[in-house]
C-alpha cells in the first residue's frame, strides 16, 4: 500500500513543477473594504496613491521684478461725519520680488459729508494715492513704509494732505489656503486742518504673494483727529479747536483681480 502512495506523490510533485509560477502562486485578491453607507469596494492597496493637485491660492508665485496690475471695488463704511454707506473703486500695481515688496494704488470713494456743521453740502468724494515699499525678512515677514495723498472734496470746501506711513506685515501659506496681514501707522503729515492719524489694519485672502488672480481685501482704519481749524490767524480759537479731539473709523471691503 505504501508503494502506490509514494508513486502517486512523486507524480503530483512532478506535474506541479511543470506548471507556470503564476498559477502555482496566484496573487492574493485585494482586500475588501466595507463602506460607511453599506457597500463594499477594493481598497486598491496595490495602486500608487496620487497626490492631490495644489490650488493657486496655496502656491507661492515666482518672485519677479515685474509689477502685476490689479483692479478692485467694493462697499465702504466711513465714519467721521460721512454718509453711512459708500462705494470704492481703484487700481494699482503690486511688486513681489525676492528683495522688495511694493503696493501702489489709486482709489476713489463716493463718500459724502452729511454731518460737518455746514449747509447745502450736497456732493462729495474721497480720493487716495498710496505708495509703499517693504523689505522681506524671514518666514514671510516684512517691514517698510511710504507715503499717501488724500483729498476730501465737498460742495463747500476741499481738504488735501500728504502723509508718511510705516508698518509691517506677513504672508502665511497653509495646506489649503493663504493670506497676508498688514499693520500700518498713518501719520498726520501735512494735515493742518484736522491732524488725522492712526493705525490701519489690512487683510488679504489669498495672499498677494500666491499665484491666485482673484483676491479679497479688507481694511480697517482707526483714526484720531481734532475739530477743523477754521481760522489759523486766531490763536485762541485754533488752540480751542485742537483741544477738541475725537476718534473715528473707516472699514473698506474690496474684491479684486490681479493680472
Amino acid at each position: 500500500m505504501r508503494m502506490p502512495c509514494a508513486v502517486l506523490l512523486l507524480f503530483a510533485v512532478g506535474a506541479n513543477a511543470q506548471m507556470p509560477s503564476d498559477k502555482q502562486f496566484p496573487e492574493a485578491p485585494e482586500p475588501i473594504v466595507r463602506l460607511p453607507y453599506g457597500g463594499y469596494k477594493h481598497d486598491d492597496a496595490g495602486e500608487r496613491k496620487k497626490r492631490p493637485e495644489t490650488q493657486a491660492a496655496e502656491t507661492p508665485a515666482t518672485p519677479s521684478w515685474l509689477p502685476r496690475p490689479i483692479l478692485f471695488s467694493g462697499p465702504s463704511l466711513p465714519g467721521g461725519g460721512y454718509q453711512m454707506f459708500a462705494g470704492n473703486v481703484g487700481g494699482g500695481l503690486q511688486l513681489n520680488s525676492s528683495k522688495l515688496l511694493g503696493d501702489f494704488e489709486a482709489q476713489y470713494m463716493n463718500a459724502r459729508k452729511n454731518d460737518d456743521n455746514t449747509i447745502n453740502n450736497r456732493k462729495g468724494h474721497e480720493r487716495y494715492l498710496r505708495g509703499r515699499l517693504f523689505y522681506p525678512l524671514h518666514k514671510g515677514l516684512y517691514f517698510g513704509g511710504g507715503a499717501q495723498w488724500s483729498e476730501t472734496a465737498t460742495t463747500n470746501y476741499t481738504k488735501k494732505a500728504w502723509r508718511p506711513t510705516f508698518g509691517l506685515g506677513g504672508d502665511h501659506f497653509a495646506e489649503d489656503w493663504s493670506c497676508r496681514w498688514q499693520v500700518l501707522y498713518i501719520t498726520k503729515g501735512t494735515d493742518k486742518s484736522n491732524a488725522v492719524q492712526g493705525p490701519e489694519f489690512q487683510f488679504w485672502l489669498p495672499s498677494p504673494a500666491s499665484k491666485s488672480h482673484f483676491f479679497y481685501w479688507q481694511s480697517l482704519g482707526l483714526y484720531e483727529f481734532h475739530t477743523t481749524v477754521t481760522d489759523p490767524t486766531d490763536p485762541k480759537l485754533t488752540a480751542s479747536q485742537r483741544r477738541a479731539r475725537g476718534v473715528t473709523g473707516f472699514l473698506d471691503f474690496s474684491f479684486g483681480w490681479r493680472f
